[in-house]
């Protein structure tokens, strides 16, 4: 009644997809809570994104921390639930074009005026494909026949 069930586990997926190790899942760290007025629900809203991608085969049921999270993950209902909130993020959201065309717009700034920025960028770049091969990867594998 009070938590905004489908946005948290929305954020857990996307914490999962992006590799935050560093929120509130994992960690319990970088997350603050709102109370939405029109629905008095509580929404967990991430913040301190600077863990993301680093380990772009880190597993898609990582290790939890957070009690929301496992409490969401301690039934079949909620793992049910966050796999396929997981499934339909991967395959809307989490796509290489749009990603890649957003990183190579910020190259294409930093570039001229700084280039370890722009190194860095393209490093973060590589990183953020090889996340969404491996996460693409995952499904394929977890969803065909022989899994």
């Amino acid at each position: 009644k009070t938590l905004d069930v489908d946005r948290f586990i929305a954020m857990m997926a996307m914490e999962s997809l992006t590799c935050h190790i560093d929120g509130y899942s994992q960690m319990q760290n970088n997350y603050r809570i709102y109370f939405e007025p029109a629905s008095g629900k509580a929404v967990f809203m991430v913040h301190g994104l600077d863990q993301m991608f680093g380990r772009p085969d880190a597993p898609l049921d990582p290790p939890l921390r957070g009690a929301l999270s496992l409490a969401i993950m301690g039934t079949p209902e909620g793992r049910q639930a966050y796999h396929q909130r997981l499934a339909d993020l991967a395959k809307d959201i989490f796509r290489p074009e749009w990603m890649a065309e957003r990183i190579d717009a910020a190259i294409r700034v930093f570039e001229p005026v700084d280039a370890v920025a722009a190194r860095d960028a393209r490093l973060f770049r590589e990183r953020v494909l090889a996340r969404v091969a491996f996460v693409r990867n995952s499904m394929v594998a977890t969803t065909s026949p022989a899994s």
